[in-house]
Protein backbone atom coordinates (compact mmCIF):
# COMPACT_ATOMS: atom_id res chain seq x y z
CA UNK A 1 0.00 0.00 0.00
CA UNK A 2 1.61 3.43 -0.87
CA UNK A 3 1.88 5.97 1.67
CA UNK A 4 -0.58 9.00 1.33
CA UNK A 5 0.81 11.88 -0.32
CA UNK A 6 -2.29 14.16 1.03
CA UNK A 7 -5.88 14.60 1.25
CA UNK A 8 -7.91 16.43 -1.36
CA UNK A 9 -11.66 16.41 -3.09
CA UNK A 10 -12.57 15.89 -6.28
CA UNK A 11 -15.36 18.73 -7.41
CA UNK A 12 -17.64 18.27 -9.86
CA UNK A 13 -21.02 20.43 -9.78
CA UNK A 14 -22.63 20.57 -6.19
CA UNK A 15 -20.55 17.41 -5.58
CA UNK A 16 -17.09 17.25 -4.10
CA UNK A 17 -15.71 13.58 -2.93
CA UNK A 18 -13.09 13.30 0.01
CA UNK A 19 -9.96 11.60 -1.49
CA UNK A 20 -6.27 10.17 -0.41
CA UNK A 21 -3.92 10.96 -3.20
CA UNK A 22 -1.40 7.94 -3.58
CA UNK A 23 1.20 7.47 -5.70
CA UNK A 24 0.48 5.57 -8.54
CA UNK A 25 4.47 4.46 -9.20
CA UNK A 26 7.61 3.05 -7.94
CA UNK A 27 11.31 4.69 -8.84
CA UNK A 28 13.37 1.44 -8.75
CA UNK A 29 16.47 3.61 -10.36
CA UNK A 30 19.67 2.40 -8.94
CA UNK A 31 21.52 5.61 -6.62
CA UNK A 32 24.69 6.19 -5.26
CA UNK A 33 26.17 7.85 -2.40
CA UNK A 34 28.62 10.39 -3.02
CA UNK A 35 32.25 9.06 -0.70
CA UNK A 36 35.50 10.14 0.00
CA UNK A 37 37.42 7.96 -2.44
CA UNK A 38 40.66 7.81 0.05
CA UNK A 39 38.68 6.16 2.85
CA UNK A 40 35.08 5.57 1.55
CA UNK A 41 33.73 8.50 3.91
CA UNK A 42 29.92 9.52 2.75
CA UNK A 43 30.07 12.90 2.01
CA UNK A 44 27.56 15.68 2.75
CA UNK A 45 26.48 18.99 1.51
CA UNK A 46 26.75 21.82 3.08
CA UNK A 47 24.73 24.82 2.58
CA UNK A 48 26.69 28.25 2.72
CA UNK A 49 25.28 31.87 3.10
CA UNK A 50 26.85 34.22 -0.15
CA UNK A 51 26.32 37.53 2.08
CA UNK A 52 28.15 36.23 5.39
CA UNK A 53 30.21 33.89 4.15
CA UNK A 54 29.11 30.95 6.13
CA UNK A 55 27.93 27.44 7.05
CA UNK A 56 23.98 28.01 7.80
CA UNK A 57 21.32 25.40 9.13
CA UNK A 58 18.85 23.79 6.82
CA UNK A 59 16.14 25.77 9.66
CA UNK A 60 18.01 29.49 8.68
CA UNK A 61 17.13 28.65 5.01
CA UNK A 62 13.39 29.97 3.21
CA UNK A 63 12.20 30.67 -0.28
CA UNK A 64 12.94 33.45 -2.30
CA UNK A 65 12.03 34.99 -5.84
CA UNK A 66 14.67 36.09 -7.92
CA UNK A 67 14.19 39.29 -9.83
CA UNK A 68 16.19 39.77 -13.22
CA UNK A 69 18.43 42.27 -11.99
CA UNK A 70 19.54 40.35 -9.18
CA UNK A 71 17.52 40.91 -6.40
CA UNK A 72 15.59 38.42 -4.52
CA UNK A 73 12.26 38.71 -2.97
CA UNK A 74 11.84 36.63 -0.16
CA UNK A 75 8.94 34.29 0.09
CA UNK A 76 7.17 33.01 3.26
CA UNK A 77 5.46 30.20 3.89
CA UNK A 78 2.65 32.29 5.42
CA UNK A 79 2.24 34.35 2.21
CA UNK A 80 1.84 30.67 -0.02
CA UNK A 81 -0.73 29.60 2.02
CA UNK A 82 -2.93 32.86 1.89
CA UNK A 83 -2.37 33.09 -1.82
CA UNK A 84 -6.30 33.08 -3.61
CA UNK A 85 -6.28 30.06 -5.06
CA UNK A 86 -9.06 28.62 -5.42
CA UNK A 87 -8.22 24.77 -5.76
CA UNK A 88 -6.06 24.90 -2.82
CA UNK A 89 -8.83 22.57 -1.43
CA UNK A 90 -10.54 20.92 -4.24
CA UNK A 91 -9.89 19.17 -7.53
CA UNK A 92 -12.13 21.15 -9.64
CA UNK A 93 -13.26 19.80 -13.34
CA UNK A 94 -13.84 22.10 -15.70
CA UNK A 95 -13.68 19.94 -18.95
CA UNK A 96 -14.26 16.66 -20.11
CA UNK A 97 -12.73 14.87 -23.64
CA UNK A 98 -13.25 12.04 -25.10
CA UNK A 99 -10.18 9.64 -24.34
CA UNK A 100 -7.93 9.73 -26.78
CA UNK A 101 -7.93 13.33 -27.56
CA UNK A 102 -5.12 13.43 -24.59
CA UNK A 103 -1.13 14.80 -25.89
CA UNK A 104 1.60 12.44 -24.43
CA UNK A 105 4.24 15.38 -24.47
CA UNK A 106 1.65 17.16 -21.75
CA UNK A 107 1.31 14.08 -19.49
CA UNK A 108 3.43 14.12 -15.88
CA UNK A 109 3.64 11.62 -13.13
CA UNK A 110 0.54 9.81 -12.21
CA UNK A 111 -1.69 9.50 -8.95
CA UNK A 112 -3.67 7.06 -7.91
CA UNK A 113 -6.83 8.98 -5.99
CA UNK A 114 -8.76 6.82 -3.06
CA UNK A 115 -11.84 7.93 -1.71
CA UNK A 116 -12.24 8.32 2.19
CA UNK A 117 -15.11 6.17 3.33
CA UNK A 118 -18.10 4.71 2.38
CA UNK A 119 -19.84 8.04 1.91
CA UNK A 120 -17.28 8.77 -0.42
CA UNK A 121 -17.56 5.59 -2.63
CA UNK A 122 -21.13 6.35 -3.85
CA UNK A 123 -20.51 9.72 -5.58
CA UNK A 124 -16.79 8.32 -7.06
CA UNK A 125 -17.91 5.25 -8.20
CA UNK A 126 -20.54 7.09 -10.22
CA UNK A 127 -17.98 9.53 -11.58
CA UNK A 128 -15.82 6.52 -12.43
CA UNK A 129 -18.60 4.58 -14.45
CA UNK A 130 -19.62 8.01 -15.95
CA UNK A 131 -15.61 8.15 -17.38
CA UNK A 132 -15.58 4.61 -18.60
CA UNK A 133 -18.77 4.40 -19.56
CA UNK A 134 -18.55 7.85 -21.89
CA UNK A 135 -14.22 6.86 -22.86
CA UNK A 136 -13.84 10.37 -21.31
CA UNK A 137 -11.08 12.07 -19.47
CA UNK A 138 -11.61 15.03 -17.41
CA UNK A 139 -9.20 17.89 -17.36
CA UNK A 140 -9.06 19.60 -13.95
CA UNK A 141 -7.22 22.12 -11.69
CA UNK A 142 -6.10 21.75 -8.61
CA UNK A 143 -2.92 23.15 -6.09
CA UNK A 144 -0.16 21.77 -5.86
CA UNK A 145 2.84 23.44 -3.56
CA UNK A 146 1.12 26.74 -3.99
CA UNK A 147 0.95 26.71 -7.55
CA UNK A 148 -2.20 26.24 -9.21
CA UNK A 149 -2.17 23.13 -12.06
CA UNK A 150 -3.63 21.30 -15.00
CA UNK A 151 -4.29 17.57 -14.51
CA UNK A 152 -6.20 14.75 -16.07
CA UNK A 153 -8.58 12.28 -14.78
CA UNK A 154 -8.79 8.94 -16.27
CA UNK A 155 -10.04 5.48 -15.34
CA UNK A 156 -7.64 3.53 -14.24
CA UNK A 157 -8.57 -0.33 -13.40
CA UNK A 158 -11.20 0.01 -10.31
CA UNK A 159 -9.92 3.55 -9.44
CA UNK A 160 -9.97 7.29 -10.88
CA UNK A 161 -5.58 8.08 -11.30
CA UNK A 162 -4.94 12.32 -11.60
CA UNK A 163 -2.06 13.04 -14.09
CA UNK A 164 -0.47 16.33 -14.08
CA UNK A 165 -0.66 18.21 -17.17
CA UNK A 166 2.10 21.03 -18.55
CA UNK A 167 0.18 24.09 -19.63
CA UNK A 168 0.57 24.98 -23.01
CA UNK A 169 3.01 27.62 -22.77
CA UNK A 170 5.12 24.96 -21.03
CA UNK A 171 5.69 22.76 -24.24
CA UNK A 172 8.40 24.11 -26.63
CA UNK A 173 7.69 25.08 -29.62
CA UNK A 174 9.00 22.03 -32.06
CA UNK A 175 9.98 24.41 -35.16
CA UNK A 176 13.43 25.22 -33.91
CA UNK A 177 14.28 21.23 -34.05
CA UNK A 178 12.34 21.02 -37.28
CA UNK A 179 15.18 19.29 -40.17
CA UNK A 180 15.91 21.83 -42.82
CA UNK A 181 13.90 21.00 -46.14
CA UNK A 182 15.92 20.43 -49.34
CA UNK A 183 15.41 18.43 -52.49
CA UNK A 184 18.95 16.29 -52.88
CA UNK A 185 19.46 14.75 -56.16
CA UNK A 186 18.72 10.99 -57.01
CA UNK A 187 21.94 9.28 -55.98
CA UNK A 188 23.38 7.24 -58.62
CA UNK A 189 25.22 4.30 -58.22
CA UNK A 190 28.67 2.95 -60.15
CA UNK A 191 26.06 1.87 -63.01
CA UNK A 192 24.08 4.63 -63.22
CA UNK A 193 20.61 2.97 -61.53
CA UNK A 194 18.98 5.33 -59.11
CA UNK A 195 20.09 4.08 -55.49
CA UNK A 196 16.86 5.95 -53.59
CA UNK A 197 14.36 3.81 -55.35
CA UNK A 198 10.90 3.41 -53.39
CA UNK A 199 10.88 0.42 -51.30
CA UNK A 200 8.69 -2.65 -52.64
CA UNK A 201 6.80 -3.88 -49.33
CA UNK A 202 5.90 -7.31 -51.20
CA UNK A 203 9.85 -7.45 -51.71
CA UNK A 204 11.62 -8.64 -48.12
CA UNK A 205 14.75 -6.34 -47.63
CA UNK A 206 18.08 -8.02 -47.95
CA UNK A 207 21.40 -6.40 -47.30
CA UNK A 208 23.90 -5.67 -48.98
CA UNK A 209 26.34 -8.90 -50.13
CA UNK A 210 30.35 -7.80 -51.18
CA UNK A 211 31.84 -10.20 -53.68
CA UNK A 212 35.37 -10.63 -53.84
CA UNK A 213 37.61 -8.51 -55.27
CA UNK A 214 39.20 -11.47 -57.79
CA UNK A 215 36.51 -12.99 -59.46
CA UNK A 216 36.05 -15.30 -62.20
CA UNK A 217 35.82 -14.22 -66.20
CA UNK A 218 32.37 -16.22 -65.87
CA UNK A 219 31.00 -14.84 -62.55
CA UNK A 220 32.05 -10.98 -64.05
CA UNK A 221 29.80 -11.78 -67.49
CA UNK A 222 26.44 -13.32 -65.48
CA UNK A 223 23.98 -10.74 -66.47
CA UNK A 224 24.04 -7.96 -63.42
CA UNK A 225 26.41 -7.48 -60.93
CA UNK A 226 26.34 -6.60 -57.42
CA UNK A 227 23.34 -6.46 -55.18
CA UNK A 228 20.90 -6.93 -58.34
CA UNK A 229 22.35 -9.77 -59.73
CA UNK A 230 22.87 -11.48 -55.93
CA UNK A 231 18.91 -11.39 -55.68
CA UNK A 232 18.74 -13.02 -59.74
CA UNK A 233 21.48 -15.51 -59.29
CA UNK A 234 22.25 -16.19 -55.38
CA UNK A 235 25.59 -15.72 -53.88
CA UNK A 236 27.99 -18.73 -53.81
Amino acid sequence: MPASIFNDAISFGLVSVPITVLSATEDHAVRFRQIHTADHGLVRNHYWCEAEDREVTFAEIGRGYALPDGRVIPVTDEELRALPLTTARAIEQIAFLPASADDPLRIGPGYFLQPQGAVAAKPYLVLRHALEHASKIAIARYAWHGRERLGLLRVRGDVIALHGLLWPDEIRDPAAVVPPSGHPGRRRDRRGHGADRGHDPRRPHRPQVHRPVHQSPARRDRGQGGFEGSLQHGVS
